[in-house]
């Protein structure tokens, strides 16, 4: 791990009793929850160890770490393909990536937290399952933040909506009352592009050869190693590497 990935206990519950799959029992930290602990609401859950994200400080070390290798990044705003001046493309344009490869089938999914304080100094993550769309109960703590969710509603605007998160904040009250003496600090929104199946797929055009990567919906972290590892073997296919050559 590095600073800002780092192992985290969680506790995971379900508003109806269940047996938790052979998989999650063999992870790592698992233990059943005691049903009289769980958060108001729930009826079954357990604790399990999980690899947790600050966000923010991750992409700056990944940016970080893209400039000591030599990697220039430029911004700027592309609506085909024919701006690319480059004969190899990756295509990881999250929610706009359906634009530039011509796939009807992304959807914009508009996700939003509540940021508020951590008054009861809260070291666990709690996440309500299955996190089936519009809303879900979930709290996460980030030092002296809390993130609270969630939602996974399809919106093409990607600002927050304040009415919503105050909603969101009151479902998480129900759940852990305790929760009362936060304060909320702001919200935390915006776009993530979903499709049916994520989309790890090599594709020669004319102009461009591309390597898609996109449809992760609100798995973009989860997956983004395994995706990266098979663009990767995409990369080092040899007619990419000669139309890179070229």
């Amino acid at each position: 791990t590095t600073e800002s990935l780092r192992y985290q206990p969680g506790l995971l519950a379900a508003r109806l009793a269940f047996e938790p799959p052979e998989r999650i029992s063999a992870s790592r930290g698992f233990c059943p929850a005691d049903p009289e602990a769980l958060p108001h609401g729930f009826a079954a859950g357990f604790w399990v160890d999980m690899i947790v994200v600050d966000v923010p400080r991750y992409l700056a070390e990944l940016l970080g770490e893209a400039a000591e290798l030599g990697v220039l990044i430029e911004e700027r705003r592309v609506t085909a393909l024919s701006e690319l001046e480059a004969t190899v493309v990756v295509n990881c344009a999250g929610a706009r990536a359906g634009v530039l490869a011509g796939d009807e089938s992304v959807q914009s999914d508009w996700g939003m937290h509540v940021i508020t304080t951590n008054p009861l100094g809260l070291e666990h993550h709690f996440m309500e399952i299955p996190a089936l769309p519009p809303r879900w109960v979930s709290w996460m703590p980030r030092g002296d933040r809390l993130l609270i969710g969630g939602t996974s509603e399809l919106r093409s605007d990607p600002a927050a909506d304040p009415e919503l998160g105050e909603a969101l904040f009151a479902q998480a009250v129900a759940a852990n009352p305790a929760l009362a003496s936060a304060e909320i600090v702001g919200f935390n929104a915006g776009l993530r592009g979903r499709r049916e199946a994520v989309r790890v797929e090599l594709e020669t055009r004319a102009e461009v050869t591309m390597i898609h990567n996109y449809g992760h919906g609100g798995l973009g972290l989860t997956l983004s190693w395994g995706c990266a590892d098979e663009v990767l073997r995409l990369l080092k296919t040899p007619r990419v590497e000669e139309r890179a050559h070229e």
